[in-house]
Protein backbone atom coordinates (compact mmCIF):
# COMPACT_ATOMS: atom_id res chain seq x y z
CA UNK A 1 0.00 0.00 0.00
CA UNK A 2 2.80 2.23 1.06
CA UNK A 3 4.98 1.63 -1.76
CA UNK A 4 2.26 2.44 -4.68
CA UNK A 5 1.19 5.69 -2.68
CA UNK A 6 4.70 6.89 -2.58
CA UNK A 7 4.55 5.59 -6.33
CA UNK A 8 2.05 7.63 -7.15
CA UNK A 9 3.14 10.87 -5.36
CA UNK A 10 6.25 10.44 -7.01
CA UNK A 11 4.59 10.24 -10.34
CA UNK A 12 3.09 13.83 -9.89
CA UNK A 13 5.89 15.32 -8.52
CA UNK A 14 7.58 14.18 -11.79
CA UNK A 15 4.92 15.36 -13.62
CA UNK A 16 5.02 18.93 -12.17
CA UNK A 17 8.39 19.53 -12.61
CA UNK A 18 7.65 18.96 -16.00
CA UNK A 19 5.72 21.34 -16.64
CA UNK A 20 6.61 24.10 -14.31
CA UNK A 21 10.49 25.37 -14.04
CA UNK A 22 9.34 27.33 -11.33
CA UNK A 23 8.18 24.43 -9.17
CA UNK A 24 11.31 22.37 -10.92
CA UNK A 25 13.55 25.09 -9.41
CA UNK A 26 12.41 25.43 -5.76
CA UNK A 27 12.56 21.51 -5.47
CA UNK A 28 16.15 21.70 -7.09
CA UNK A 29 17.19 24.20 -4.64
CA UNK A 30 15.40 22.64 -1.81
CA UNK A 31 17.53 19.09 -2.71
CA UNK A 32 20.84 20.85 -2.85
CA UNK A 33 20.45 22.93 0.21
CA UNK A 34 19.46 19.09 2.38
CA UNK A 35 22.32 17.53 0.56
CA UNK A 36 24.51 19.99 2.31
CA UNK A 37 22.89 20.43 5.17
CA UNK A 38 23.54 16.20 5.69
CA UNK A 39 26.88 16.76 4.21
CA UNK A 40 27.79 18.94 7.04
CA UNK A 41 25.55 16.97 9.75
CA UNK A 42 28.19 14.12 8.65
CA UNK A 43 31.58 15.96 8.91
CA UNK A 44 30.65 17.56 12.46
CA UNK A 45 29.89 14.10 13.49
CA UNK A 46 33.56 12.34 12.26
CA UNK A 47 35.13 15.41 14.32
CA UNK A 48 33.44 14.26 17.21
CA UNK A 49 33.03 10.57 16.81
CA UNK A 50 35.31 8.89 19.70
CA UNK A 51 35.71 12.01 21.62
CA UNK A 52 34.69 11.95 25.18
CA UNK A 53 35.17 14.95 27.43
CA UNK A 54 34.72 13.18 31.03
CA UNK A 55 37.47 10.62 29.03
CA UNK A 56 39.96 13.31 28.58
CA UNK A 57 39.41 14.81 31.39
CA UNK A 58 40.12 11.92 33.78
CA UNK A 59 42.97 11.22 31.67
CA UNK A 60 44.44 15.00 31.00
CA UNK A 61 42.73 16.84 33.84
CA UNK A 62 41.36 20.38 33.17
CA UNK A 63 44.53 21.82 30.69
CA UNK A 64 44.12 18.79 28.75
CA UNK A 65 40.55 19.30 28.19
CA UNK A 66 41.10 22.64 27.11
CA UNK A 67 43.65 21.87 24.83
CA UNK A 68 41.49 19.25 23.11
CA UNK A 69 38.67 21.43 22.99
CA UNK A 70 40.66 24.32 22.13
CA UNK A 71 40.51 24.38 17.92
CA UNK A 72 36.80 22.89 17.80
CA UNK A 73 34.61 24.45 16.25
CA UNK A 74 31.12 26.13 18.48
CA UNK A 75 29.07 23.55 16.27
CA UNK A 76 31.53 20.56 17.36
CA UNK A 77 31.65 21.71 21.06
CA UNK A 78 27.24 22.21 20.89
CA UNK A 79 27.09 18.91 19.59
CA UNK A 80 29.69 17.32 22.35
CA UNK A 81 27.82 18.92 24.70
CA UNK A 82 24.49 17.44 23.49
CA UNK A 83 26.11 13.74 22.79
CA UNK A 84 27.06 13.83 26.29
CA UNK A 85 24.36 15.36 27.82
CA UNK A 86 26.92 18.25 29.81
CA UNK A 87 23.87 20.89 29.85
CA UNK A 88 20.70 18.89 31.24
CA UNK A 89 19.70 22.06 32.36
CA UNK A 90 19.94 24.22 29.08
CA UNK A 91 22.12 26.88 30.71
CA UNK A 92 23.23 27.14 27.02
CA UNK A 93 20.20 28.73 25.55
CA UNK A 94 20.07 29.45 22.22
CA UNK A 95 23.46 31.82 21.05
CA UNK A 96 26.16 31.30 23.40
CA UNK A 97 30.02 31.72 22.86
CA UNK A 98 32.58 29.25 22.66
CA UNK A 99 33.94 30.37 26.16
CA UNK A 100 30.37 29.93 28.05
CA UNK A 101 30.77 26.18 26.06
CA UNK A 102 33.68 25.04 26.96
CA UNK A 103 32.93 26.39 30.63
CA UNK A 104 29.93 23.76 30.30
CA UNK A 105 31.87 21.31 29.32
CA UNK A 106 34.78 21.82 32.13
CA UNK A 107 32.49 22.05 34.85
CA UNK A 108 30.41 18.85 33.72
CA UNK A 109 33.66 16.61 33.58
CA UNK A 110 34.79 17.90 36.96
CA UNK A 111 31.90 16.88 38.35
CA UNK A 112 31.34 13.64 36.72
CA UNK A 113 35.55 13.12 37.55
CA UNK A 114 34.45 13.75 41.28
CA UNK A 115 30.99 11.48 41.29
CA UNK A 116 33.55 9.00 39.75
CA UNK A 117 36.10 9.14 42.46
CA UNK A 118 33.11 8.92 45.22
CA UNK A 119 31.64 6.51 43.36
CA UNK A 120 34.51 3.92 42.95
CA UNK A 121 36.65 5.07 46.00
CA UNK A 122 36.34 2.15 48.70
Amino acid sequence: MMEKTLKSLMAIVAEEVGNNRVFARKLEDELIKQANDLTKARELEEQISGFNPNVVFKESGEDGLKQALKNRSVAALKQIVARHNLDPSNQLGGRVTRGKIVEIILIAAEKRAKRDAKLFDY
